[in-house]
């Protein structure tokens, strides 16, 4: 089986890119429930495990979390009330539970701005629930008939899932709990999936999804975000309908978003197909309302255009969502052969938000501009496991082929880049083929291997067949450097727009969104070409400053926030193609 590469804001992770938004859509619930996976099975696994150390305590705590959350409304296990900013989050008490436990209810404020605010705060939560667990794990090791206890919260909380959310979606609950579980045991990326759905991943990456085809982004906005419309899907529900880029969503179904959590307003647009939905819209002040239905549309991984901002043509390829589309690094080269032969002087690829995926199409992509060149070598971190899956410890991967360009290239990331995503931006900064704009990435420098998942005591085999995704190394990039935690630095930090505090862009990482990170290793990035990024430096300097007719990237962006002030322009990507035009020499 081939080693996969798999990243916060994937598929496979059922998370969410924290601040902008594909609209829903439904990914693995009938591949859970093909399984057979019952919430039963994983009481009587994990159960009688875990009291025998802190680690397992932790990870049943972290499974009846997931159980808990999955209550209408949803509720959260805690061992005290609530104080401070968990008021924020953290409700009323639901129901006492056997070991000190309490049930409490889940809150979702409308005062927080964010996924990641939210996220962050629920993982402070966590992470203070952690330091208590582990004061009380003794105590409640001690107490007479604590095995029974610890079933009987399990099999509590079980009773109070709603049944008709039992009966669709019990499979489903027990694999993110189990996941749960993993994640305090190995580390947040080891997980499990049903083996069709990783298949279905793998095989048909560019399928059909159900939902409405929109990308949505969080803008900040006094004391609640505005929700808008970033992207459409062509020819997607939303699109037939009417709906248009920059509007701004102010109700789904009648809900305010003023009154919602972000979490809860992303929630009310999934649905199944041919489901109605209802969207009140702002455009230019002035009202509208959209009634149509869920449906069928097809996600793209690539997209690409010619941008003319300044004097020559540069290529602008965005590569979206993630690495698994078998063809990418095929579909890439055509892109960029085509550019070639339309006279461009120079690339951007645009790595923001992509969650990453296989090692192998990492590497392949990598090879387009850096030919036969060391891409990423991977070191065990279990030599235990590895030796028993009769793995190599150490492996060193290069490109197989020539580079197909050698045009300047600008690689733009942010937080949202991940795993894969690093590795290619990674390498190309290495090597020193390409410049890198944006912000830090995401962080995650681990590969997962699929491994059959037969229990977590090894006593249990499944009839439906689901794969472990086990954490097994850690990646290096040419340098041997490591992007866990760290990230990729890049070389130009820009902000979200001119002027934008370092809070704008909020998105989460590696060292925020979990809580039980891999460490990272090894020493800081250094800069190993400072004479040349003061040279790009200065040339965007003279550009700021010009008198006659050269423009800078922020004269661009204040012209085009001017023509539509509702969603601001990419000014990141502006900035990218202004630097490409000080290397070409304009």
């Amino acid at each position: 089986m081939k080693h996969l590469i798999l990243s916060v804001c994937g598929l496979l992770y059922g998370l969410l890119p924290l601040q902008s938004y594909s609209a829903p859509e439904l990914d693995t619930e009938l591949a859970w429930k093909n399984t057979g996976l019952k919430l039963s099975s994983l009481v009587d696994d994990l159960a009688p495990g875990c009291l025998n150390r802190l680690e397992p305590f932790e990870g049943c705590i972290a499974a009846l979390n997931v159980i808990a959350s999955s209550f209408e409304p949803a509720g959260i296990i805690s061992i005290n009330p609530p104080e401070g900013n968990d008021r924020m989050l953290i409700g009323k008490a639901r129901k006492d539970l056997a070991l000190g436990l309490t049930l409490f209810d889940l809150k979702t404020s409308p005062k927080l701005h964010s996924l990641d605010e939210e996220l962050l705060l629920r993982n402070r939560f966590l992470s203070h629930q952690h330091d208590l667990l582990k004061d009380q794990f003794n105590p409640i090791k001690s107490t007479p008939n604590a095995l029974a206890e610890i079933r009987s919260v399990f099999e509590s909380l079980i009773t109070l899932i709603p049944e008709a959310r039992l009966a669709s979606l019990q499979s489903a609950i027990a694999g993110k709990a189990y996941d749960a579980y993993l994640g305090e045991i190995f580390d947040p990326h080891t997980q499990i999936l049903p083996y069709q759905a990783l298949l279905d991943l793998m095989n048909h990456p560019n399928e059909e999804s159900i939902g409405i085809g929109s990308h949505l982004r969080f803008l900040p906005h006094r004391n609640h975000p505005k929700l808008v419309i970033e992207s459409l899907v062509q020819d997607g529900p939303a699109m037939r309908a009417g709906i248009k880029l920059n509007d701004e969503i102010i109700a789904v179904d009648g809900n305010p978003v003023s009154e919602s959590s972000p979490s809860v307003t992303l929630d009310r647009f999934t649905g199944k197909d041919g489901s109605p939905i209802s969207l009140s819209v702002l455009r230019k002040r002035k009202k509208l309302e959209f009634h149509f239905n869920r449906g069928p549309y097809l996600k793209k991984s690539l997209d690409s255009k010619i941008l003319h901002h300044f004097q020559n043509p540069i290529g602008f390829i965005h590569y979206q969502k993630d690495f698994f589309n078998s063809s990418s690094d095929l579909d890439i080269e055509a892109i960029i052969r085509g550019f070639e032969n339309a006279g461009v002087k120079g690339i951007i690829l645009d790595l923001r938000g992509n969650a990453g995926g296989p090692v192998e199409m990492a590497v392949k992509i990598s090879s387009l501009f850096l030919g036969k060149k060391t891409v990423v070598s991977e070191k065990t971190i279990h030599p235990e496991i590895t030796r028993a899956l009769h793995l190599p410890a150490e492996e060193i991967m290069t490109g197989e082929s020539d580079a197909v360009t050698d045009l300047p290239l600008v690689v733009l990331i942010d937080g949202e880049s991940a795993s894969a995503s690093e590795i290619v931006a990674g390498a190309l900064q290495d090597h020193q083929r390409a410049w890198l704009v944006g912000d830090r990435t995401f962080g995650k420098g681990s590969v997962q291997v699929g491994i059959p998942f037969i229990g977590v005591h090894r006593e249990f085999n499944f009839d439906s067949p689901i794969i472990q995704l086990q954490t097994l190394y850690r990646f290096f990039q040419p340098s041997n450097r490591t992007n866990q935690l760290s990230g990729i630095i890049p070389d130009f930090r820009v902000p979200l727009y001119p002027g934008a505090k370092s809070d704008a862009e909020a998105a989460l990482r590696e060292e925020t969104a979990f809580l039980n990170p891999l460490p990272s290793v090894g020493a800081p990035w250094v800069q190993p070409r400072p004479l040349e990024v003061n040279a790009v430096q200065e040339c965007l300097r003279k550009h700021h400053h010009a008198k006659s007719g050269l423009q800078s990237a922020s004269d661009i962006y204040r012209q085009e926030v001017k023509q539509d002030p509702v969603l601001r322009p990419d000014f990141r990507a502006i900035t990218a193609e202004e630097i490409l035009s000080c290397m070409i020499g304009n």
